[in-house]
Formats: C-alpha cells, sequence, structure tokens
C-alpha cells in the first residue's frame, strides 16, 4: 500500500487499554487495536505501534500528524502516552496535539448528530465525564464536538448533570477518534483532574 502524507496516528493510554489507530481522511481507519494491558502500558506501545503500523503497511516516516489522549485517567498511563507520542512527533517532525481521552471512549458508539456524556470511572463513587457531539461526517469518521471540558463529579451527579444524555461507558476507547480530533496547534496539556 502506498501511504498518503496525511495520515494520522491515535493513541491513548488513560485507561487500562492500550489504544492505538492510523487513520486516513480518504481511506478510513487503516488498523485499529484496543488491548486490555492493565499497567504495562509503557512496556507495551512501542512495539505495539510498530506492530500496527507494520500490519497496515505503513512506515512511521508516513505519519503527518499524532493525536494523543491527554486524560482524564491514570496519570501513569496519561505520562506514558504523552511521552511517547511527544517523543515521536519530535523524531518525525510531524505535528502533535492533545485530545480528551473522553473522546477515545466515545469512539464509534454515538450516532450522527447525536449529544452523549462519555464516561470513565474516577474511583471512591466518582467519575469522569465529558459532552460530547459527533459531528455529520462519513460513518467511518467518528469527529466530536466537545461541548464542555473533561470533569470530576460524583457518580451519583451525572444524571443530573448532564439530563437526557445517554451515556457511553464501559467500552474499550477507540484511538481513531483521537486520530481524527487532533487538530495542530491544540495543546498537549494533560487533564489531571
Amino acid at each position: 500500500m502506498s501511504a498518503a502524507p496525511d495520515l494520522r496516528l491515535g493513541i491513548d493510554c488513560a485507561t487500562s487499554y492500550l489504544a492505538i489507530a492510523v487513520v486516513s481522511p480518504t481511506a478510513g481507519v487503516l488498523a485499529s487495536a484496543a488491548e486490555d494491558v492493565g499497567r504495562a502500558h509503557a512496556a507495551q506501545l512501542l512495539d505495539a505501534l510498530t506492530s500496527l503500523l507494520a500490519g497496515a503497511g505503513v512506515a512511521k516516516h508516513d505519519i503527518g500528524m499524532i493525536g494523543v489522549g491527554v486524560g482524564p485517567g491514570s496519570y501513569t498511563g496519561v505520562r506514558v502516552a504523552v511521552a511517547s507520542a511527544t517523543g515521536l512527533s519530535s523524531a518525525l517532525g510531524v505535528p502533535l496535539a492533545g485530545v480528551s481521552s473522553l473522546v477515545a471512549l466515545a469512539g464509534y458508539h454515538a450516532d450522527m448528530g447525536e449529544e452523549i456524556v462519555a464516561v470513565s470511572d474516577a474511583r471512591r463513587g466518582n467519575c469522569y465525564a465529558q459532552r460530547l457531539r459527533r459531528s455529520p461526517t462519513p460513518e467511518w469518521l467518528a469527529r466530536y464536538q466537545e461541548l464542555d471540558e473533561p470533569r470530576k463529579l460524583a457518580r451519583e451527579a451525572l444524571a443530573v448533570t448532564y439530563p437526557g444524555l445517554r451515556q457511553v461507558e464501559g467500552v474499550a476507547p477507540d484511538a481513531a477518534a483521537v486520530a481524527w480530533a487532533a487538530t495542530p496547534g491544540r495543546e498537549v496539556s494533560p487533564y489531571y483532574l
């Protein structure tokens, strides 16, 4: 396969999952993986990226943009993803953009134009939540408008804070959504809530 210079790489490690994807604006998702690795993100990320790109027939130097999940979530997982993506961005000379990891959880679970709340566990009766709307784009393109910033709140306050919205929770993150959301110039600033 001949890769285009506009290929995007997405990386998210804010949960126990190591989620990675490579996407093309013209061909869609070329390869995507999400594996529950517990706390082994640092040990497995680079090998997983090498395998993903090889399986998609893409060389590292074909990547033109990197999107990285910046949390909220696991402090260590977010640091691993951000440090790895920053190093790769620097080595390849390509732009890097931070994306809410809750966008990765929303993935392909919303309908076109649907407003949802993406939720992940924050322990001790709390959760992280963010209101998102899936953009009306081609079906293969999971792009979201972030309607508010991610926040940490008591789980019991979730329904009151986001009345009537469908909650997306308990799913594996999809790094393709992170790749699609990567916007040049967007800060890589982790959410440590």
